[in-house]
């Protein structure tokens, strides 16, 4: 694929991401959350009201920053434990599939511990 087709396919896959973005910012009235930038991937980074780092990537999953260091991410999906019995033994991230949902679990986790 020649470079310039590929890069009017990213340039119109930001537009398009960041159009959705902004129509979701609206609809749920978002004040505290901005968006830094949108990878080619798909991820959307956004700067939570504490200054923290948020990431919804396209592959499922949500991830937040630590308060003062960028550089380290954790996940803040939802664990599923195989063996209740020992449950820090197998555990899975249950992974997010759709871009709004992934959105609405970054709003209620900036609503509910970002102050």
């Amino acid at each position: 694929m020649p470079r310039n087709v590929r890069s009017k396919e990213l340039n119109r896959f930001n537009r398009r991401a960041k159009r959705f973005v902004l129509e979701i910012t609206l609809k749920l009235n978002i004040e505290n959350m901005e968006l830094l930038k949108v990878t080619k991937s798909g991820s959307l980074h956004f700067k939570l009201s504490d200054g923290r780092l948020g990431v919804s990537y396209s592959s499922g999953y949500v991830r937040v920053s630590t308060k003062y260091s960028h550089s380290r991410l954790y996940q803040i999906n939802k664990q599923k434990f195989e063996d209740i019995t020992q449950p820090y033994l197998r555990v899975e991230r249950v992974l997010i599939p759709l871009q709004r949902d992934r959105l609405n679990h970054l709003i209620n986790f900036n609503n509910k511990n970002c102050k």
